[in-house]
């Protein structure tokens, strides 16, 4: 057990950092939400297009301890009814794409918002590419 520190990591903010923080302070909502969901999305368009059980298994717990984690307790619940009446579905990569949509669209929706079009290809070429060099081949491909 040498290896294991007995010191508590502490983040050492540099003066940028500060700056930054004091100026900015923490995200809307708004700017969570639009976060939050490029990550859901981009994760979506990544899964895999037969993943495993174990794979499977975790898509789904990531979302659903989204939804008791989710900071702004409104939208967590939101999160958890929408999976209470659409269960996750993540046996293929556009099986989980298509449920995120819809779970994206029941916020839009919900917020006065134009439903957004839930199509593969369309999905893809808005989040496929994070940049993160995985360019993996689908079969929409």
């Amino acid at each position: 057990l040498a290896h294991i520190h007995k010191e508590p990591y502490v983040w050492h903010a540099t003066a940028a950092a500060t700056t930054i923080i004091e100026e900015r302070g923490p995200p809307t909502k708004q700017e969570l939400g639009q976060c939050g969901w490029t990550l859901l999305h981009t994760m979506a368009a990544n899964y895999p297009e037969d993943p495993t059980g174990k794979q499977r298994a975790r898509a789904e717990s990531f979302l659903r301890a989204l939804g008791d984690l989710y900071p702004c307790p409104t939208c967590a619940a939101h999160l958890r009814g929408y999976m209470a009446e659409h269960p996750v579905t993540s046996a293929s990569r556009q099986q989980l794409s298509m449920w995120l949509c819809g779970a994206h669209n029941d916020v839009n929706v919900r917020n006065g918002k134009e439903a957004f079009y839930c199509d593969l290809g369309v999905l893809d070429a808005r989040w496929k590419d994070c940049g993160c060099g995985n360019k993996t081949k689908t079969s929409a491909s």
